[in-house]
C-alpha cells in the first residue's frame, strides 16, 4: 500500500525525470498539461509539488515576459539519481515518449511570444516576438480591426513564427 508521503515523494521525482527529460527551460503550463495527460498528479498536488522542488532547489524557476519556466538543477539531478530506481520505469518510458513527441512545441514555447492588447473600441495592438535567453531577436507590432483577428495573429504566429523570421530576412536581404 503506497503511503501519502510515498505519493508525494514520488510525484516529486516524476516532476524532475520530466525536466531532466526534456534537458530545457520548460514552461509551467507544459509541465501542467503533461502532468494531467500523462496522469502524474492532480494540478492542486502539481501546484504544490512544484512549488516544493523549486524551495528545495531541486530546479530552478525563470520568470518571462511569456510565462514561467522551469529547469532541473545540479542538486535536482543528483537527487534524481540517487532516488531513480523508485520511480516506475513504465512512468519513465511514458515521460521520455512524452518529451520526444512535444520536443519541438517545447522549444517553441520557449523562444515564441505573443500577445494582444486592447486600446480601444474593435481595436487591438498585437505583439509578436522571437526570444532568445529572454532577450527579444525580432518583433513584429501592429494592429488588428477585431479581438477574433488579434487571436488569428496570434495562433498564427505560433505555428509559423520561425518561418516568417527565416522569409523576412531572405526577403530583406534579396
Amino acid at each position: 500500500m503506497e503511503t501519502n508521503q510515498n505519493k508525494i515523494a514520488i510525484q516529486k521525482l516524476a516532476l524532475l525525470f520530466f525536466l531532466q527529460s526534456a534537458d530545457m527551460a520548460v514552461s509551467e503550463r507544459r509541465l501542467s498539461e503533461a502532468s494531467a495527460d500523462l496522469a502524474l498528479m492532480d494540478y492542486f498536488d502539481f501546484k504544490i509539488n512544484l512549488h516544493d522542488i523549486c524551495d528545495s532547489h531541486l530546479a530552478s524557476r525563470k520568470d518571462a515576459v511569456h510565462g514561467r519556466f522551469y529547469e532541473i538543477t545540479e542538486v535536482g539531478r543528483e537527487t534524481l539519481r540517487f532516488f531513480l530506481k523508485e520511480l516506475l520505469y513504465s512512468t519513465r518510458q511514458k515521460i521520455d515518449a512524452y518529451c520526444t513527441d512535444h520536443k519541438q512545441d517545447m522549444q517553441l514555447e520557449s523562444t515564441v511570444f505573443a500577445e494582444y492588447i486592447r486600446i480601444g473600441d474593435d481595436q487591438f495592438r498585437v505583439v509578436l516576438r522571437i526570444l532568445e535567453n529572454n532577450v527579444s531577436v525580432f518583433e513584429l507590432s501592429f494592429f488588428a480591426a477585431s479581438r477574433a483577428e488579434a487571436d488569428r495573429y496570434v495562433s498564427a504566429w505560433r505555428k509559423k513564427a520561425m518561418e516568417i523570421y527565416k522569409s523576412t530576412f531572405e526577403n530583406l536581404l534579396s
